[in-house]
């Protein structure tokens, strides 16, 4: 006996999901976005293969032959060779004569105009879809910069209805899950620790159960790499303009370490490095100056020093020490 699947399941929704662009309640296979555009790229792919059969016929170099120039001869293929002759019996004119293959009209034109009607109808034109446009001379730094733009959303685009589809799989999960729960087998989880072990948990899935319920949120490793270092560009731009802002160069800091994918002991260990604050190497002069304004100590400004004087030593201290000359 057939039953309503909101009676079977408990839950009042479909139980599949889908990529489509444009799903209909009555048919599965509902229109894509290429379908607009899917009769003038059949047209374009048979002018394109009639074009190549016929460049293909006309290099067979076929013949027709007078089968009564004599009697029990057929002509065989003879393999070219320099200064080769090849006997036939007759005139060769009058016994061989080629199979005309008429050449096909250019149809280039035909292509383009094929090309131009597609980017009318989709919208997408050479530079919205992120490519050159074949009949500009040259591409300016903001065209370069939109065709980068316009690459990097086609990319994302590409997984928006997947990203979709994984949604609905993940909806209709918790959906049968908070109708089902206390009848289900209980989950067993694993997770991986840092040091690359796993720990086991038995999940009871009656106890997960929400009144208010579950949100769903769905992403790549690509994407949130991406997110992580526009996060980071942000953060450069915000301290070249705060400079002195401890706290700020703090978090960037911080996101650098968590966007190079480094673990929690290695992130402690160069943070904790880092707000010891070792200063940088000082130099100091060797007879015990302080270091001139151009950066060499004890030496006169306006270049470097002579062959005979003494040579600048380096040494790394927070105080700069007297060195015996």
């Amino acid at each position: 006996m057939q039953k309503p699947l909101e009676e079977i399941l408990g839950i009042n929704m479909f139980t599949w999901a889908s990529w489509a662009g444009d799903t209909e309640r009555t048919d599965v296979w509902s229109d894509g976005g290429a379908d607009s555009v899917r009769g003038l790229n059949l047209v374009a792919n048979a002018r394109w293969s009639q074009k190549v059969e016929n460049g293909t016929l006309a290099n067979f170099g076929m013949y027709f032959y007078d089968s009564t120039a004599k009697e029990g001869w057929t002509p065989t293929g003879y393999d070219p060779a320099p200064f080769g002759f090849y006997p036939l019996p007759g005139q060769p004119k009058e016994v061989l004569q080629p199979v005309t293959i008429a050449p096909m009209p250019d149809i280039y034109n035909e292509l383009n105009f094929i090309d131009e009607e597609i980017q009318g109808v989709s919208g997408a034109t050479a530079v919205e879809g992120g490519d050159t446009d074949p009949n500009a001379g040259g591409a300016a730094q903001t065209e370069i910069q939109i065709l980068a733009q316009k690459a990097q959303d086609r990319a994302k685009n590409i997984s928006k209805y997947h990203k979709r589809y994984w949604e609905d799989i993940g909806n209709i999960f918790v959906a049968l899950v908070m109708a089902n729960g206390e009848s289900m087998t209980p989950a067993k989880l694993h997770k991986k620790s840092q040091k690359g072990k796993y720990y086991a948990k038995t999940l009871n899935l009656k106890a997960t159960y929400s009144k208010d319920g579950y949100k769903v949120k769905v992403g790549s490793k690509a994407d949130k790499e991406a997110d992580a270092l526009q996060m980071v560009q942000k953060l450069q731009v915000a301290t070249a303009q705060f400079p002195q802002n401890v706290p700020l160069q703090k978090i960037q800091k911080q996101q650098t370490l968590d966007w190079l994918g480094l673990t929690p002991e290695q992130q402690k260990e160069v943070m904790d490095f880092d707000d010891q604050g070792v200063p940088p190497p000082i130099t100091v002069n060797a007879g015990g100056g302080p270091p001139k304004p151009n950066g060499l100590p004890g030496a006169p400004p306006g270049g470097p020093p002579n062959p005979g004087s003494p040579v600048p030593l380096q040494i790394t201290a927070k105080t700069p020490q007297p060195v015996a000359a």
